[in-house]
């Protein structure tokens, strides 16, 4: 036989081997990321078990939502509104065993050390997020719910987020200093599921299919159709008893579940149009009369483009964020109306209420493509020559970098420079240190 005899038949048995492995391979990977979606679920009901207890009058939570509807399906996977605070719960079930040190969050399986603070970072930024979209202090927080998490210890505060044993969350968050003031927990509750809205839509919200056209041939009509004289005669489909009673019935249901979701699908039209309509949502959930504003420019206007390009050494394009109280500049012009920017100054009650944990006096918040500097009100700004005294409005500067690599020393003057910019243009005479919701 030929050399060349059966050679095509091999190589087409070679490339069916070699797609067969890649398939194969695929089907790996695929299996893989299915059991972490298990395991997440798992982590995520431990979670749920533990909270359920706690829910009443004192204590509301709020399952699986989405960060950003309509955007992305980023989750939340448990929100808690209690008389202690309002916090984001992220469910982990690590394996291996979780340590915590002034180097941040680690995790040890089988000898091999790896570090979290990533995914620390990840949930901080979350809860931010949820901040400036609800007016509301966000407490994040990461709930082990391993099968190691017992061996964690007591809770502990890293990089900003609250990390928690699942066997100890409930003491946890009933054991939580209760702030003054009132705190309507009902209407909160109500700001945030229209805010955050389910990840799995109720039923009677879904659009259902459009039915298709019935034609004489269908099974339910087919039995209705006889043949007279070689002609065909169609008689009218015979519906059972009480149908028409049904249909009223439901109909009766779904105009009540429509009448009962109505406030909150107006709260939610409001909170998601545009910022002013997200403070007006604000007074309406809290139940609070629309607060009354000074008549004083924000600080941060009078930075100008040349002197943050000049602090960041970079080309800087300012982007409209429609924010009485914050300047957003870009690297690039703005692609969309949502994107965030690379360069934030913020002052008043976002400066105030957005960084949870900074302390009495100025603070460095740095992350792997962030550096932050949160100056509280009357507090000095590092290397200003502005009296603390004539800071009369917090300040927070903000310079994030995703996806490229910047010099933290270089990166910490730049955020240094860009506070005592603003420091210059801080509001003075009646009502100047007054922090409210602009």
């Amino acid at each position: 036989m030929s050399v060349h005899e059966g050679g095509s038949a091999g190589e087409k048995a070679r490339a069916l081997r070699h797609t067969a492995a890649e398939y194969r391979l695929k089907a790996e990977r695929i299996d893989v990321m299915a059991s972490k979606y298990e395991s997440g679920e798992v982590g995520e009901r431990r979670v749920a078990d533990v909270l359920r207890p706690l829910e009443g009058a004192h204590c509301h939570v709020l399952y699986d939502r989405l960060l950003n509807p309509g955007q992305s399906r980023v989750n939340l996977d448990h929100i808690v509104v209690s008389v202690a605070g309002a916090y984001l719960i992220d469910a982990k079930n690590w394996s291996g065993q979780v340590t915590a040190s002034p180097a941040g969050l680690k995790k040890t399986v089988n000898g091999r050390t790896r570090s979290m603070n990533q995914q620390a970072d990840k949930v901080r930024h979350m809860a931010e997020k949820m901040e400036l979209a609800t007016s509301t202090v966000i407490e994040p927080v990461i709930c082990l719910a391993g099968d190691q998490a017992a061996t964690f210890g007591e809770p502990i505060q890293v990089r900003g987020v609250f990390v928690v044993p699942v066997d100890r969350l409930a003491d946890w968050l009933t054991s939580r200093p209760r702030p003054t003031g009132t705190n309507d927990l009902r209407r909160q509750t109500v700001k945030f599921a229209a805010t955050f809205p389910s990840a799995t839509q109720p039923a009677f919200l879904a659009i259902p299919p459009r039915r298709p056209h019935r034609r004489a041939t269908s099974p339910d009509r087919r039995a209705t159709i006889t043949r007279t004289g070689g002609r065909r005669k169609q008689r009218p489909p015979v519906r059972p008893a009480g149908s028409r009673r049904a249909r009223m019935l439901k109909r009766l249901l779904a105009l009540a579940a429509l009448l009962l979701m109505m406030p909150l699908v107006i709260t939610f039209v409001i909170v998601g149009s545009t910022v002013a309509g997200k403070a007006l949502a604000h007074h309406i959930a809290a139940g609070l009369p629309t607060p009354t504003t000074t008549n004083w420019t924000p600080p941060c206007t009078g930075v100008t483009d040349g002197i943050v390009a000049k602090a960041d050494a970079h080309t800087v394009y300012r982007y409209q964020n429609g924010s009485g109280d914050t300047c957003t500049w870009g690297y690039v012009p703005r692609p969309g109306s949502l994107a965030p920017g690379n360069i934030k100054i913020a002052t008043g009650w976002t400066a105030k209420y957005g960084y949870s944990g900074i302390g009495p006096t100025a603070k460095y918040l740095h992350t792997a493509t962030s550096e932050t500097l949160v100056v509280p009100q009357f507090a000095a700004v590092p290397g200003s020559k502005v009296p603390a005294a004539r800071i009369t409005q917090p300040i927070a500067v903000t310079v994030s970098w995703p996806g490229t690599q910047r010099e933290p020393a270089h990166v910490k003057q730049a955020v240094t420079t860009l506070a005592g910019e603003t420091a210059k243009h801080m509001p003075t005479g009646p009502g100047s240190s007054t922090i409210t919701y602009r």
